[in-house]
């Protein structure tokens, strides 16, 4: 089975972690959301992903030549413009085959059991599946007692559900998106439910699931990954004696603390280099910073 894992965006919402990072590579615990996409994906049987990519896409082709799942074939398609998800899929439409495929996207942190979505697409025969839930700030689109897509709204609402950003999709609906420009999927969508095509809904209750977009998420997504009063410390890194860290968080690879600094409840990435006796409160430093005074609820 194959998949799109889409990453082409900016990471706006994440700003400043997205400017030397793009987002499908900013780390969760010390691991690319790329990577938990990759792994999550291949768990339900994916072999072989199309990543695409935008910003920074140089740093993404990098990383997939030494992504770690061997047992996954992983390719890059480069958007010198971004294309949107329905442009995206058009303009690797050769890799599809026959077969339905996976849509996810990148940002996305999720425990749903992407084989009963599978199986429901299948036994339905519709043109695509979206995973949908509740979830209040979403709630965006509307179904029938069919299970059968019927709109997308700009407004939520608690009658409503809210698309996780997973979808099973069959290659037909490709001949619905025009070719070497910007699509939405969303007004591929509309146009199928317009000329009587089915796009069902896959609704699922209980799930864990995160968007991890916004800094608030980002440091929800870590902190979830850490246990309680732990801190997380990557290879390489060097804490002196009198070092001391508190509350829940993480510590890059090739990280150096010095003397009397005092870490609590803050994330660092790679190669950062804390001063003696600095501290740094519920704040994240971004790769290859030297922080030479006291940090309290920032992000460099």
């Amino acid at each position: 089975m194959k998949a799109m894992i889409l990453a082409a965006g900016f990471g706006t919402r994440l700003r400043p972690l997205t400017f030397s990072r793009p987002k499908a590579l900013v780390p969760i615990a010390n691991r690319p959301l790329l990577e938990y996409a990759i792994s999550y994906l291949a768990s339900f049987g994916v072999c072989e992903i199309m990543v695409n990519a935008h910003h920074l896409w140089e740093q993404i082709q990098g990383y997939l030549e030494t992504q770690p799942l061997k047992q996954v074939k992983t390719h890059i398609s480069i958007e010198r413009e971004i294309l949107g998800t329905g442009g995206a899929l058009k303009k690797v439409d050769e890799f599809w085959g026959e077969g339905p495929f996976v849509v996810f996207n990148v940002d996305v942190l999720t425990n749903v059991d992407l084989h009963s979505v599978l199986n429901s697409h299948k036994e339905s025969g519709a043109l695509a599946t979206l995973v949908l839930h509740h979830h209040p700030l979403y709630n965006l689109v509307e179904t029938n007692r069919r299970g059968e897509i019927v709109a997308f709204h700009s407004t939520p609402s608690e009658d409503m559900l809210a698309f996780t950003g997973i979808h099973v999709i069959s290659p037909e609906i490709l001949q619905l998106i025009p070719s070497n420009r910007y699509s939405s999927i969303i007004d591929c969508y509309r146009n199928a439910i317009s000329l009587g095509l089915p796009i069902k809904g896959h609704i699922c209750q209980g799930i864990k699931w995160l968007d991890v977009g916004t800094i608030d998420s980002y440091v929800q997504a870590n902190r979830a990954r850490v246990k309680s009063n732990r801190f997380l410390i990557g290879n390489g890194t060097k804490l002196a004696g009198s070092a001391k860290h508190r509350g829940r968080g993480v510590i890059g690879n090739n990280c150096s603390i010095g003397k009397g600094a005092i870490l609590e409840d803050s994330i660092l990435w790679d190669n950062v280099t804390v001063r003696e006796g600095v501290k740094v409160i519920r704040s994240i430093v971004t790769d290859n910073k030297i922080v030479e005074q006291d940090l309290v609820d920032h992000v460099i």
